[in-house]
């Protein structure tokens, strides 16, 4: 986000649509990886912290409460990511989950998408639940692509600028 030019000093670059396009298809690799490795890892307090998120999703998506929508989706993908076990692949989506925070709230904020979110997260649980890792890795996948798609829908432009 930052291009330091030497001599010059330092210049905000912003995101691009294209370098947004890009982090949610990586993004969606990841989070299935993350999700497979959960499988093997996740706690029963894990899958029962990532129950309350949909639950409390479903209530707040019904209200149009979006800002708490954004927070539970925060708070979902961060539990997804500690219960991979993995250090490195938690901080790698971490950071791109923050890169992208603006995004990711112009997309919740669409009614039929933050639903759909939420549905498909309720999947992902019920995958983890079953320790199904192949089930976990391609709902995880799908997820984020399909978020990748309704911004197709929504416009990229109106998103990142």
């Amino acid at each position: 986000l930052v291009k330091i030019i030497p001599n010059k000093g330092a210049y905000v670059t912003g995101i691009s649509d294209k370098d947004t396009r890009d982090i949610y298809v990586i993004r969606s690799y990841l989070e299935g990886l993350a999700a497979r490795w959960a499988c093997e890892h996740i706690s029963e307090a894990e899958i029962e912290s990532l129950e309350e998120v949909v639950y409390l999703s479903e209530f707040h998506a019904k209200k149009k409460h979006y800002e708490q929508l954004v927070e539970l989706d925060n708070q979902f993908h961060e539990t997804l990511y500690t219960a991979a076990n993995s250090k490195e692949l938690q901080r790698v989506l971490t950071d791109f989950h923050h890169y992208l925070q603006r995004v990711r709230k112009a997309t919740l904020t669409v009614e039929e998408r933050a639903i759909a979110s939420n549905q498909e997260h309720m999947m992902i649980v019920e995958a983890l639940k079953e320790h199904d890792a192949d089930k976990a890795e391609k709902l995880a996948t799908q997820h984020i692509l399909s978020t990748a798609q309704n911004m197709e829908r929504v416009g990229w432009d109106v998103l990142v600028s």
